[in-house]
């Protein structure tokens, strides 16, 4: 039945059949096929590996503090803009950062308008960040 029709549901052939669902699905364990659905995926390129690596080298930064805008305009100014200008320092980069108080803060925008003018994904920046997305990445967003 399966093999004809792979897209068929557990209930759709337990109706077709006559037997419960759990019956279908019983039988269905008993000759170790599994139910799935295919997910799309990215494919990856030879070098991708070596530049998520890369990508995943930039962090991460810790506090000891509250994180106010001012403490985290200094991380900006300190520690992630200048290991990103050395590790990326060929290429145009992108900076992304979400809605958070410390991101939003006039000198943190200021900062990274100067920095990265039209560079920068975020609140109130070049490229806004869409609210309520906190675990947005650039693809779902521009693609």
């Amino acid at each position: 039945m399966f093999q004809r029709s792979p897209r068929k549901s557990l209930r759709q052939a337990s109706r077709e059949v006559g037997i419960s669902k759990s019956s279908v699905h019983r039988i269905m364990k008993r000759c170790q096929w599994r139910s799935y659905i295919p997910r799309l995926v990215h494919a990856l390129n030879d070098d991708d590996p070596d530049r998520r690596v890369q990508y995943c080298e930039c962090g991460p930064f810790f506090f000891d503090a509250t994180v106010t805008g001012p403490v985290y305009l200094n991380l900006l100014q300190q520690s992630v803009i200048s290991s990103t200008r050395e590790d990326f320092e060929q290429e145009e980069i992108y900076f992304q950062q979400d809605g958070a108080p410390p991101h939003y803060h006039r000198d943190v925008r200021s900062f990274l308008d100067g920095i990265l003018p039209n560079r920068w994904i975020g609140r109130r920046g070049f490229v806004e960040y869409p609210p309520r997305s906190p675990d947005l990445t650039p693809l779902d967003f521009f693609l």
